[in-house]
């Protein structure tokens, strides 16, 4: 893959990060801000996350759109990095470590909306039956 997708993929990556750990953030406020039982800060928070969280989606549209307009080959190397591939190559290492270091944060991102979630809607919450074990759940 030519060096300038490869930088341009990075640069979306990077600005993937930096909104993750701006919704990470917001998300751990919120955690606090359940624990105080402040709703009025509940529901700021909520609304400061849908900024981050958008953004997320458009810079994921536009590595989605910058794969499908390459050539077959550089398309499938291209997804399958962003996917969480190994580099086949130097030129590869910086945005396979990228998405590493995305996915990680994302998983702790999605881990700690799951809490969040559960908190605030207890018997209504998205994971509350996925997260009941018992055999009558």
């Amino acid at each position: 893959m030519e060096a300038l997708e490869l930088q341009k993929a990075l640069s979306l990556e990077k600005r993937m990060y930096a909104l993750l750990n701006e919704a990470f953030d917001i998300s751990k406020q919120l955690a606090e801000a359940i624990e105080r039982g402040d709703q009025v800060t509940i529901r700021i928070l909520l609304s400061m996350r849908r900024e981050p969280l958008e953004s997320l989606r458009r810079i994921r549209r536009a590595l989605e759109e910058q794969r499908d307009a390459l050539a077959p080959a550089q398309a499938r190397q291209l997804a399958e990095l962003l996917n969480g591939a190994a580099a086949a190559g130097k030129e590869e290492e910086r945005l396979a470590e990228q998405v590493a270091v995305n996915g990680r944060l994302l998983r702790q991102l999605v881990e700690l909306d799951r809490i969040l979630n559960r908190k605030l809607g207890g018997k209504k919450s998205l994971y509350h039956k996925s997260l009941d074990t018992s055999p009558s759940g």
